[in-house]
């Protein structure tokens, strides 16, 4: 019996239990097919996410801006690492699920863009086809927040914004690194969407190779939000064990560089900051999962 035969039979059961109907058979068909297809699509509800073994790492760089300084060792605790950014799929199924009014719309992503490929039909929100497995961009990180709290509502599990620390320390391949400058490699060319070959746009996620983890994208296609308030001083004092950043602070940590940069501004350990607010075609995000 092959998939879609078993699917119908165990709605046509439900049927029979619950009282048989044109329209139940249909709607009960609809949710196994639903329920399938997020079991199998790796674009589904919820995002692939990778293993990274805690353990302790030279944080920062004696050859970037001020605020990559001083290097420190930190020590960091198991955690999982979203193994792409999310999607406009995944992140089309949020707002399907929230249906957020247009004022807190307006807080978490720019639909007026004209470069974002998410747009409503109706009461729902769709994907503009065949861009389904693009990274989500013009999402504020009120809006990468908001989606990773959905996640964590839907299934009970603590799904979160990257630290900073986290974020770098999966980037370099955590105690599988091979201490490369950028993300899996030492020729950005091999993991990288960046000005030199990206046509001036980002590009499918999990397109270049992944890092040591199985980690794709983190450098280039589109710069990533950080659970992190920013300050450039805050390597002189951050913690030495699971940092988590300034109490309060303007903006926020950026990290990964994003399409459009040069080769220098994709390191692993080159810092960036916005304001909480900011949405373009260069911002997207990933999720980590405690």
């Amino acid at each position: 019996m092959n998939l879609t035969n078993f699917i119908a039979l165990l709605a046509f059961s439900s049927c029979l239990m619950n009282g048989f109907s044109e329209n139940s058979l249909k709607n009960n068909l609809q949710k196994w097919e639903v329920n399938t297809r997020f079991a199998t699509d790796r674009d589904s509800l919820i995002p692939e996410i990778v293993l990274v073994e805690g353990g302790t790492f030279k944080m920062g760089s004696r050859y970037g801006e001020i605020d990559e300084e001083p290097i420190h060792e930190i020590q960091l605790n198991t955690f999982y690492m979203g193994k792409y950014e999310v999607t406009n799929q995944q992140f089309c199924a949020f707002l399907n699920g929230r249906k957020p009014g247009k004022k807190v719309l307006k807080s978490w992503v720019n639909t007026a863009d004209v470069n974002n490929d998410i747009i409503k039909v109706g009461k729902n929100y769709r994907v503009t086809p065949g861009r389904e497995k693009y990274p989500v961009t013009s999402v504020s990180w009120f809006g990468a927040s908001a989606y990773c709290d959905w996640l964590r509502d839907k299934t009970g599990e603590t799904y979160r914004l990257p630290t900073e620390a986290e974020w770098e320390y999966a980037a370099k391949g955590g105690r599988k690194t091979h201490n490369y400058v950028y993300s899996g490699s030492a020729i950005l060319m091999e993991v990288a969407w960046f000005s030199w070959n990206s046509d001036a746009t980002f590009h499918e996620v999990g397109g270049k190779s992944p890092n040591e983890l199985g980690i794709y994208d983190m450098c280039g296609n589109v710069q990533e939000w950080c659970n992190d308030w920013y300050a450039e001083n805050y390597y002189s004092e951050s913690d030495r064990v699971n940092p988590t950043g300034p109490e309060h602070g303007a903006e926020v940590v950026v990290r990964g560089g994003h399409w459009s940069l040069s080769i220098e501004y994709v390191r692993n350990d080159d810092r960036y900051r916005y304001k909480p607010t900011k949405m373009d075609n260069t911002l997207g995000f990933r999720v980590v999962k405690q």
